[in-house]
Parts: C-alpha cells; sequence; structure tokens
C-alpha cells in the first residue's frame, strides 16, 4: 500500500518535536540581531578606506598620464617608438 504525502507529513507532524530544536528559531534570530547591531560601526571605515583608495588612485593616475605619452602626434608611428609592434615582437633589438 502506498501511502500519500498528505499522509507522511500528517506522520511527520504527529511525532513528538526533538529536544535539540526547541528554540532554535529564537536563537537564530538573537544571533542576527546581534550581528546587524555589530556590523553597522564597520561602514564607516569601509566608506573611509574606498574614498582614500579613489584619492590616491587618482592623483597617482593623474600624475603618470602626464608623464608618459608621446613627444608628438605621428610619433606613436615611427619605428623607433616603444610601443610599436616590431619592437614589442622582436624584443626592441
Amino acid at each position: 500500500m502506498r501511502r500519500t504525502l498528505d499522509e507522511l507529513l500528517a506522520g511527520i507532524a504527529a511525532e513528538p518535536t526533538d529536544r535539540r530544536l526547541d528554540g532554535v528559531e529564537g536563537k537564530v534570530a538573537a544571533g542576527i540581531a546581534r550581528s546587524e547591531r555589530t556590523a553597522s560601526p564597520g561602514f564607516g571605515w569601509q566608506a573611509a578606506a574606498v574614498a582614500a583608495s579613489l584619492g590616491i588612485g587618482t592623483v597617482v593616475g593623474g600624475a603618470t598620464a602626464t608623464a608618459v605619452g608621446p613627444r608628438d602626434a605621428m610619433s606613436v608611428f615611427m619605428p623607433e617608438a616603444t610601443l610599436a609592434p616590431s619592437n614589442l615582437l622582436s624584443g626592441g633589438r
């Protein structure tokens, strides 16, 4: 004889609750509330770290971007150019 899903669930519901599971929901909710209280102060430090990283990146990127560049508009097409494909493939020989 086959039992239906409803009969199986009713049988599980009729069994006594395992004592180890009593109060699990309350403990989980308390743990979540505790972690939310302790996690919120760290946001200020994270925002400060992101702002500092962006500032340092902007300064360094701006300083190095002006230092490197072609002497004139046609210098990138000259055979002596550092980034010319012929120099990159042959090793600059």
